[in-house]
């Protein structure tokens, strides 16, 4: 959850939070965060009209991409019983718990919520299932995690219907898109960055790379990063008499790798490497765009799709998770096999040499997220099933 000093972080929990409240809702959020020599283990706070409850828990270092079975094990009983001890009388207040994200943190508010006797919702929200749930399903803390849950939430179609696959018994389950703030991204105000004097067309990826990215590391292509490199040298002759630019940022994107893979390319000046960029000029960096490439092998339902589409971008996303959701094929982009290099090649040679089709897709996905992904139709969402989720409670009772 943000906070003055990291304002950046998950702004669509934020976003929610606003929302809920704004519509009057008595809401406290609890932010679980790992304990060390100087955090306090319990902080009370406001953020922008939302009350925040901050807590620490020890945990024992892992890296995230092994899960080692028994470390994870011990981070989840010592989360439940700390995470208990601290919040566990401001627990007893509320009327219904709601989990962002199962893995592992829904697991444990379902423990809380079960020792408590309160309705809990789960909210699913990408890796947590995909990932998390699905390979650590038979720990003995997560077999029976289900027992007493009131009600799951899919940021996605897709999620949704994994979940469903895996637990058909639990109802209700809803998709519910977070949305995007359409005022906030659309195409009406500045262009920023190095984008925004380069004529069409014109590609940025956000998507970033993770931790000890090296350029031929495969398993550092989550988010398509390495795709994207890859596609882009394989057409850039094309691109190049087209008279296209990109534009890379995110975390780690302006790592030596990076720099190193760019300086093989004809002409390097078109490849524009920029790092993490502060999250209130993100809107103005897709404004410069034309087109967004979400070439993620794996996703929930990405923020960065439903805001480049607001922006007025076209949107060339993987046929994974719930970017499909977010793109109808041909009219507001493009959707792709992942890591498919020839198709993601030929894409961004045939969007580069047609840049009247793109601008006309950019305006029909500014057009699909006004009637179908709008932000300010989450929190009332979100009411809904509450509303739902405690009447089956009553009836139940």
């Amino acid at each position: 959850f943000p906070s003055a000093a990291q304002s950046w972080r998950t702004p669509f929990n934020f976003r929610a939070a606003r929302g809920l409240v704004q519509h009057d809702i008595d809401l406290t959020v609890f932010q679980m965060r790992t304990w060390f020599p100087g955090r306090p283990m319990l902080q009370h706070d406001t953020y922008e009209g939302v009350r925040v409850v901050r807590y620490a828990v020890p945990q024992i270092p892992s890296k995230p991409h092994r899960f080692p079975k028994p470390t994870v094990y011990l981070n989840m009983l010592l989360a439940y019983h700390f995470g208990k001890w601290l919040i566990g009388d401001l627990l007893r207040e509320t009327d219904l718990l709601h989990s962002v994200g199962i893995f592992p943190l829904g697991i444990i508010a379902n423990r809380w919520a079960q020792s408590l006797g309160k309705p809990h919702v789960t909210q699913a929200i990408g890796t947590d299932l995909n990932v998390g749930l699905s390979q650590r399903h038979d720990m003995r803390i997560v077999r029976c995690w289900i027992n007493g849950l009131s009600g799951v939430i899919g940021n996605s179609q897709a999620l949704v219907d994994r979940f469903v696959s895996m637990y058909p018994q639990i109802e209700p389950v809803q998709v519910i898109y977070r949305g995007v703030d359409l005022a906030e991204f659309t195409p009406d105000n500045p262009p920023l960055g190095a984008l925004a004097t380069r004529p069409p067309v014109r590609f940025l990826f956000l998507g970033g790379f993770p931790r000890g990215h090296s350029a031929g590391d495969q398993a550092t292509n989550a988010k398509g990063g390495l795709t994207v490199m890859r596609a882009w040298s394989a057409a850039e002759d094309r691109l190049i008499r087209a008279d296209a630019s990109l534009l890379i940022a995110g975390v780690n994107s302006d790592h030596a790798a990076m720099s190193a893979w760019r300086q093989t390319l004809q002409q390097p000046e078109r490849v524009h490497l920029m790092g993490r960029l502060p999250a209130p000029e993100i809107p103005g960096y897709m404004r410069a765009a034309d087109v967004v490439l979400c070439p993620s092998l794996a996703e929930g339902l990405p923020n960065v799709a439903m805001e480049a589409a607001a922006s007025g971008c076209a949107v060339a996303g993987s046929d994974v998770g719930g970017i499909p959701e977010t793109i109808i094929h041909g009219q507001t982009g493009l959707i792709l096999q992942p890591d498919d290099l020839p198709a993601w090649s030929a894409a961004l040679t045939d969007l580069a040499d047609e840049p009247s089709r793109v601008a006309a897709m950019g305006r029909a996905g500014r057009q699909l997220m006004q009637s179908r992904f709008d932000s300010g139709n989450y929190a009332p969402a979100l009411i809904k099933f509450y509303q739902r989720v405690l009447i089956n409670v009553i009836r139940k009772a």
